[in-house]
């Protein structure tokens, strides 16, 4: 028993650094195991929580300009005055009821040396419509004499603006320029009371302008200055017209017009207004004023 060889021959200072070495790296490798699997798994819950976040955010901007309401400009009140083209200010101007662009248009047209010398030269203005300007027309008043300063020259323009004349213009014969004599007629105004007098055959009395949509309400201004020469009259040959032609006088619709063309097929010949007034599709009252346009000889 005392000869027994030993198993594990005793380890050398060389061998004993090599196992230490050995051990230490045997426990580093197996710290990572568990360490690396943590690391990996928790970075993609970060990435997840940090996308999360970014959606239910962007969810609730979404959410929020859906609910925003932007505020609205304040209203301008508007009222209608007597106002100068040449001087009203933008306040002034889209009270008048102009919108923003043409308000600016007429002060750009101003600071560029251009002046308004007659009420038809604002019409002009770009994006001024004819039925803006209709309702503003009564309301224009321009200076009989507007007067401008070239800086640049150091001379003084003279504009002579005609004045408006207190006359009795028989409307029948008038053209435009006649009738723009009068205070709150201008080009447009005067038009439009001429293609009337065109449709009708005539007026046969002042009042009758007033059935011109832009000229409505305006009697005490315009009245006092017309008067209708009824001998200037161009009737309607009832005998010889067809539907279309009786139709396109405003005092008389299609319906009215066929009952008075069947009734002078049926008859040869209509021989005075009380023919039609047996019709029965017209009352008392528009008989009255279609009266003066009926013709009814061969």
């Amino acid at each position: 028993m005392g000869n027994k060889r030993h198993i594990f021959a005793p380890l050398n200072k060389s061998q004993v650094v090599g196992l230490v070495v050995l051990l230490l790296l045997l426990a580093l490798i197996i710290s990572s195991v568990h360490i690396i699997p943590k690391v990996v798994s928790s970075a993609p819950e970060t990435d997840t929580l940090v996308i999360t976040s970014t959606a239910e955010q962007l969810t609730k901007n979404l959410e929020q300009a859906r609910q925003y309401t932007p505020k609205k400009e304040e209203a301008i009140e508007i009222h209608l005055a007597p106002f100068d083209p040449n001087t009203a200010d933008s306040i002034t101007l889209l009270k008048l009821g102009l919108s923003k662009y043409v308000v600016r248009n007429i002060l750009n047209y101003r600071r560029a040396g251009g002046k308004f010398l007659s009420k038809e030269k604002l019409s002009k203005i770009y994006g001024m419509n004819d039925s803006i300007y209709s309702r503003l027309e009564q309301y224009i008043i321009i200076p009989t004499d507007t007067t401008s300063r070239d800086t640049t020259r150091g001379v003084t323009t003279q504009y002579p603006i005609a004045e408006k004349l207190d006359t009795i213009i028989e409307l029948n014969s008038a053209d435009t320029t006649s009738l723009k004599l009068i205070r709150g007629i201008g080009s447009y105004t005067a038009r439009k009371i001429l293609h009337y007098r065109q449709q009708l055959g005539g007026y046969y009395r002042a009042e009758q302008v007033l059935e011109i949509k832009e000229l409505a309400g305006r009697a005490d201004s315009l009245l006092q200055y017309l008067r209708a020469d009824t001998s200037l009259i161009v009737p309607i040959k009832v005998n010889h017209s067809t539907v279309e032609r009786l139709q396109r006088h405003p005092y008389i619709s299609f319906t009215q017009a066929k009952e008075i063309y069947t009734l002078r097929r049926s008859k040869y010949r209509i021989t005075n207004i009380s023919q039609i007034e047996g019709l029965g599709c017209f009352s008392q009252d528009e008989l009255l004023r279609l009266k003066p346009y009926l013709d009814f000889s061969d």
